[in-house]
């Protein structure tokens, strides 16, 4: 007898508009907002009748991202003027577009002469239940980012009808906020214009090289999966060009170190181009429906799933069930739990806030194996978001500062990063470190510099001080420890050589005009390698090795058998979508089967 692991039932829904406030005059109304992309990238026009309703709410200029901001730009207005409130949610995975749209919205209605803060009243709500619907497919897809979309594009095409469910309210996850990079070993889109690197060779060399940076005893990655996937990813790409998606028709050449192809509009582009091609082929994508649970049988495979939207509860019957839904870099919990020594470094996760292991902690309730410790892909180090949010960073550099720990003890190279392949090494010292918060140390030889770090000093975002034992202080770092490593630093500065870390002579630049300033820097993520235990076609394992009927993996969720610590540029799309496929045709398979 099937059996559902969760439901729930009801839950609360928007009932009656805000009460209406006065007007001071009825009319369209303008204003401004700081979006993502900062003060004045959305502006709005609103719209008021004779009773001070908001009859419409248009964003007349989107400076944010597009495909990103998309959603926000279209349901954030129309649930403006369905609650004629401002106390309306912002959409997620699009924060600061619709927090900007708000803002916006506000500077209308002020500008309009109305009192604002009755427009702030949140609308009346009403428990009712959501309604219970069944659906029936032969494979169902849980998560539309790459890995997603090219896994039902493969079962469809495998013959399966396909259905992908994502609790976003856009297709995409964390691709469309990458580059649109893939590696692609000896792919056809190049086959007149073809690198020297152009191998299997090339690209394991590499591999072998960023590996060896930290984590070498980790026991990954598993070279045998690893080599099978990327040999296969120019056919990936091959396939995905037979699909209509469009690459620039030269390699992407930042490196020549292997083969990479560019999608025309970057991560974003490639999504919405992949969208376009399910649509073409019939396959239903269900935005704003978040998957819950799996359903199994009596003798334990996946024969569905469970799915929630805003107004029901479905029940998915399929043959196959495809998690995709990334990985847990959003999920504090199981950072904690799966890599406590992120959690140490202070790590920021910049990944999409989709990424919160819902389908790895559904794999786990059906007996999922996984990996006893999780990596990250890290990405480059960020200045304290606090600061940043109070001026323009830009102006601070980074690789020529004197960079400790929370102890007051220099920690790396602080320009490990500075070369194109190696933008993780910093974050990467910072996590073998891991005494967080990390400070970076400047002096005041830049008045750039100067004025963006004063900007910090009244809130206490940045520490200030005349001498260094004075900053110590103001950090709540060992006075004696951080004096030590200035002092060793800039031993190494008049030298011309760190023996410490290496450190190349062109950034060891003196730091000794008062008054002296620090301000925390951190290591971020865009991603986790771990997840659950899968064959090299996507079926999900028990930790014996032992394959569960009916269900499959791609992407974030089964990543850990390509990285140890560290990452390597444009891998993760080729590979991603490379195991989507294969899943995908997996999943067909078996549910045809049946």
């Amino acid at each position: 007898m099937k059996r559902c692991i969760s439901l729930l039932l009801t839950v609360c829904l928007l009932a009656t508009m805000a009460a209406v406030p006065a007007l001071a005059e009825a009319g369209t109304y303008t204003g401004a907002g700081a979006g993502k992309n900062g003060e004045g990238s959305i502006e709005v026009s609103v719209t008021l009748d004779d009773a001070g309703v908001i009859t419409d709410v248009e964003v007349t200029k989107n400076g944010d991202d597009a495909g990103i901001s998309d959603p926000a730009v279209e349901g954030v207005p129309a649930a403006i003027v369905a609650a004629n409130s401002l106390a309306v949610d912002a959409v997620a995975g699009a924060t600061l577009t619709s927090n900007g749209i708000l803002e916006a919205v506000e500077a209308a209605l002020t500008a309009a002469g109305v009192d604002v803060s009755a427009y702030k009243a949140a609308p009346e709500t009403a428990e009712v239940e959501k309604a219970a619907v069944e659906q029936t497919t032969d494979v169902l897809v849980i998560g539309a980012g790459i890995a997603g979309l090219s896994a039902a594009m493969s079962a469809k095409e495998n013959g399966a009808d396909v259905v992908i469910i994502d609790k976003m309210s856009a297709a995409g996850g964390t691709t469309n906020l990458a580059g649109g990079i893939l590696v692609c070993v000896d792919s056809e889109l190049f086959a007149d214009n073809r690198l020297e690197s152009d191998s299997m060779e090339a690209i394991k060399a590499y591999w072998e090289e960023r590996m060896a940076y930290s984590g070498v005893d980790s026991g990954y990655p598993d070279q045998e999966r690893l080599d099978s996937v990327l040999a296969d990813t120019g056919k990936t790409v091959d396939w995905m060009v037979s699909n209509g998606i469009e690459f620039d028709a030269t390699p992407y050449s930042a490196s020549s170190r292997y083969p990479m192809a560019l999608a025309n509009g970057g991560g974003a582009g490639l999504i919405n181009m992949l969208v376009d091609a399910c649509e073409e082929k019939g396959i239903e994508l269900m935005l704003n429906t978040k998957g819950t649970s799996l359903i199994t049988d009596d003798t334990g495979a996946v024969v569905g799933a469970v799915a929630e939207t805003e107004d029901s509860i479905i029940t998915f019957h399929a043959g196959s069930v495809i998690l995709a839904t990334g990985g847990i870099s959003q999920n504090e919990e199981l950072v904690e739990k799966y890599s406590p020594k992120l959690t140490r470094a202070g790590l920021i996760p910049t990944s999409a806030v989709s990424h919160t292991g819902d389908g790895f902690l559904m794999a786990l309730e059906v007996g999922a194996g996984t990996f006893d410790v999780f990596a990250t892909p890290l990405f480059s180090t960020v200045v304290d978001p606090e600061l940043s949010a109070l001026t323009d960073t830009s102006v601070l550099t980074i690789y020529g500062q004197l960079g400790v720990n929370a102890n007051g003890d220099r920690f790396g190279n602080e320009a490990a990063s500075a070369g194109w392949d190696t933008m993780d090494h910093t974050a990467s010292d910072m996590i073998q470190d891991g005494n967080a918060p990390f400070w970076y140390i400047y002096d005041s030889s830049n008045a750039d510099a100067v004025a963006a770090l004063e900007a910090g000093v009244e809130s206490g975002v940045v520490a200030k001080a005349d001498t260094i034992e004075g900053l110590a202080l103001g950090m709540h770092v060992y006075t004696d420890r951080l004096v030590a490593a200035y002092e060793d630093y800039s031993a190494a500065v008049a030298a011309g050589k760190d023996e410490a870390f290496g450190k190349d002579a062109s950034f060891l630049l003196p730091i000794e005009k008062a008054p002296f300033y620090a301000v925390k820097v951190y290591p971020t993520t865009f991603g986790s390698a771990g997840g659950v235990t899968t064959t090299d076609q996507g079926r999900v394992t028990t930790q014996d090795g032992t394959v569960i009927p009916g269900l499959y993996a791609a992407g974030e969720m089964s990543n850990r058998y390509f990285y140890n610590e560290n990452y390597v540029l444009a891998a993760s799309l080729g590979l991603y979508s490379t195991m989507g496929r294969r899943a995908g045709a997996a999943a067909a398979s078996d549910a045809l089967a049946e």
